[in-house]
């Protein structure tokens, strides 16, 4: 690599960086000001998304306790509840036909926070009824209604695509990062788990915690020009372990290039 595209590619890596930290401090501040309706509360819906609103009978009461049991474990982190997520088919991913048990990763800081295992097999794309598209790369991935996302380009070629939820009042709100990947930066001992989905090489690690927010990335390595990483960041091992399903199912959804894959 000679001198000169090295140091292009520097500007271009800082121009990411800052775009990116641009796009979460707008996040946060719209989070401020946004004024939530339906009632002011999360939950979460048949497909494992965060929607807003107003339900009847067991599905608001079911909400209501989700959200009680997070702001108790949040003011004492000694005290540990059993969550709605980990009752769930009884502890099998049975909507998928998939009759994994869930694993248990004893390196979180969640006591015994237990969550799905990636595959093939894993995700819900129940309720992912809104869609991505960009025609750089020809990019789409599908996301939940309650989202919704800015978009960056440099080049006029996708850099990235941040999806986060904007239809309550939690401050912060979990998000999605989509960012395109140089392949010469890959570094597959960086990753202790892969498998392969039609023709790709799907890499990732358990999900991790770093101060009250858990996160998981899944890096896409393609027979393409370029590679995607998709990365969760939520608040609190309960809330991951109710959307993770879904996360897989947005990652399920990823399109990109000429051959496109479900």
């Amino acid at each position: 690599m000679t001198i000169e595209k090295y140091d292009k590619e520097i500007v271009r890596y800082a121009l990411s960086i800052l775009t990116h930290v641009l796009i979460l401090l707008i996040i946060v501040f719209l989070q401020k000001d946004y004024s939530a309706g339906g009632g002011g509360f999360i939950q979460v819906a048949a497909g494992g998304a965060f929607s807003s609103g107003s339900p009847a009978g067991a599905a608001k009461e079911k909400s209501a306790k989700a959200i009680k049991s997070a702001k108790a474990e949040a003011k004492d982190p000694l005290k540990t509840k059993e969550s709605e997520s980990d009752k769930i088919d009884n502890g099998k991913n049975t909507k998928n036909g998939n009759d994994s048990k869930l694993d248990n990763n004893q390196n979180n800081p969640g006591n015994g926070a237990n969550f799905y295992g990636y595959s093939a097999a894993a995700g819900d794309t129940n309720g992912l009824n809104q869609t991505y598209k960009e025609g750089s790369l020809n990019v789409s991935m599908r996301y939940p209604q309650g989202w919704t996302y800015i978009d960056q380009n440099v080049k006029n070629k996708l850099d990235g695509v941040t999806f986060w939820f904007n239809a309550g009042d939690i401050n912060p709100p979990p998000y999605i990062n989509l960012e395109v990947k140089e392949k010469y930066l890959f570094n597959e001992k960086s990753f202790k788990n892969h498998f392969e989905m039609n023709g790709n090489i799907m890499y990732y690690n358990d999900p991790t915690e770093m101060s009250g927010q858990v996160s998981q990335i899944i890096y896409v390595r393609t027979n393409s020009d370029e590679d995607y990483s998709i990365k969760l960041i939520i608040n609190g091992w309960d809330a991951f372990k109710a959307f993770q399903q879904t996360f897989y199912g947005i990652v399920k959804t990823f399109k990109f290039g000429k051959s496109w894959w479900q």
